[in-house]
């Protein structure tokens, strides 16, 4: 839980984004977790309960700016 906690707070100071988004935040930080190498067990989480390499190509620093795309037959 502490773990959780600390990256939720880093996260949210790091990005500049108020304490609303307290919920993506930690919810990020717990998937992020399970991306990472643990030493204790040799593996990172997701490996260890999926039996495969993740792929992190898809994390990004948290509270990046993002746009939405809206196709032009959708906007009209």
């Amino acid at each position: 839980m502490r773990t959780i906690i600390e990256s939720e707070c880093t996260e949210l100071e790091q990005s500049g984004l108020p304490y609303d988004f307290w919920e993506e935040a930690a919810a990020y930080g717990i998937y992020a977790y399970n991306q990472c190498h643990l030493p204790k067990i040799g593996m990172t989480p997701y490996k260890a309960f999926y039996g495969v390499k993740p792929d992190v190509s898809n994390l990004w620093v948290f509270g990046s700016l993002a746009y939405v795309y809206i196709p032009k037959e959708i906007a009209s």
